[in-house]
């Protein structure tokens, strides 16, 4: 195995490592963690040498890629969260009928509840979604195949 090779796995290691750090320890001692986590992925994007230019950005056709993708990255974001909202409205359905069920216990707005989540608390689901969509474009980097997104 070659260096390269080996900066590759050792970076999905301290990926998959920070992942599991904030899943299982860091989100409950330091909640806003996954700002650092989110700075080394960005800094590994430094690190493999992947810039702008390298992937058919120059400042000359910014605005001519930014006219061209802008209704596609918008029905992509909408779309997550969209399904963001459908799957965290699912969610609460399939919780309220649980034997073992969540009882969620929020500051304010205690009796205006859907299921057993009050309001405020369904609108974390939608940025979830973009948030696993991001980690999911970041680890498929590591696969050999790269399917369409």
């Amino acid at each position: 195995m070659n260096r390269g090779q080996k900066l590759i796995v050792a970076e999905a290691a301290a990926s998959f490592a920070l992942m599991m750090l904030y899943i299982w320890r860091l989100r409950f001692t330091a909640p806003r963690a996954w700002v650092f986590i989110l700075g080394f992925f960005f800094l590994s994007h430094v690190v493999r040498g992947e810039r702008a230019a390298s992937l058919g950005f120059r400042a000359g056709n910014f605005r001519e890629c930014l006219r061209t993708m802008a209704p596609v990255l918008l029905l992509l974001v909408l779309s997550l969260l969209a399904a963001g909202g459908l799957c965290g409205i699912l969610w609460e359905f399939w919780n309220y009928q649980a034997s073992a069920r969540w009882i969620y216990v929020f500051p304010i707005l205690q009796d205006m509840k859907v299921f057993e989540m009050p309001l405020p608390g369904f609108l974390g689901f939608p940025p979830f979604a973009l948030e696993t969509f991001a980690m999911y474009c970041f680890t498929v980097r590591f696969l050999d195949y790269v399917p369409d997104i």
